[in-house]
């Protein structure tokens, strides 16, 4: 009943748009394959994973109908006038505020996973300097306090947000878990185009791979991890280069 109501809105959206399943799923976020399995009426969606989807399909007073019929618990959290009176919108510049600024910035990126992050592991984290922190960020709209546990909303970063939560990352890694928990790769190599191709090709599956392994129901758990990805020529070349 809730892939069939999603598959509608979802059939109503592209024909309005001309786009496929494969552009719905660039666009939202979640995997290529898990997105075509709930599209055929097959598989048992988070609501996380259906917020990020009627995000980019639906209004917010249709997203809330939907929530309330399928996901009634987590409903009340997307009221579009509760979400009105009471959240502050976010801002890009919100979020670069706490970027440079820790233990914020771990926080609010441990928040984002589907886990939350406990009040018990932010005094874990950083005491009573934690807790402040956490709570700059409620106030800030970032964050939402919900029983024990904070959650935040996923949100898209500019080439700038990105790279700086990157280099936060370098903090973050703990090298006591290498070579099980932690992984780590560095390299420099040079290829014609069409090796650069091939490995350009290897990194969206990877990516796709990646998205669908965070959608799977029964791997979900409350180990949080980060993962930094990134690979770019050295220099500027010319066109004839490429070729």
């Amino acid at each position: 009943m809730m892939l069939q109501d999603m598959k509608i809105l979802i059939d109503d959206f592209i024909a309005k748009k001309g786009w496929t399943i494969h552009t719905l799923s660039v666009k939202s976020g979640v995997g290529y394959s898990t997105l075509r399995s709930y599209y055929a009426l097959k598989g048992n969606p988070k609501w996380s994973t259906v917020s990020e989807i009627l995000d980019l399909i639906a209004t917010p007073s249709i997203k809330y109908e939907f929530m309330k019929n399928h996901f009634p618990k987590q409903a009340k959290y997307f009221n579009p006038r509760t979400r009105l009176e009471n959240e502050k919108p976010r801002e890009p510049s919100q979020i670069k505020n706490f970027i440079h600024r820790e233990p914020h910035n771990k926080i609010f990126n441990m928040a984002l996973t589907d886990a939350g992050i406990s009040l018990e592991i932010v005094k874990d984290i950083a005491g009573k300097m934690g807790v402040n922190a956490a709570n700059d960020l409620v106030e800030a709209g970032l964050i939402k306090k919900v029983g024990e546990k904070y959650f935040a909303e996923k949100c898209f970063y500019s080439v700038d947000e990105t790279i700086s939560q990157m280099k936060n990352h370098m903090g973050y890694f703990n090298e006591k878990y290498l070579g099980t928990l932690s992984r780590l790769m560095w390299n420099s190599d040079s290829f014609s185009p069409k090796g650069i191709e091939k490995l350009q090709g290897i990194i969206s599956k990877f990516i796709e791979s990646y998205f669908d392994l965070r959608e799977d129901e029964e791997l979900a758990g409350e180990i949080q991890v980060f993962l930094s990805l990134m690979s770019s020529p050295y220099r500027d070349f010319d066109d004839d280069e490429s070729e």
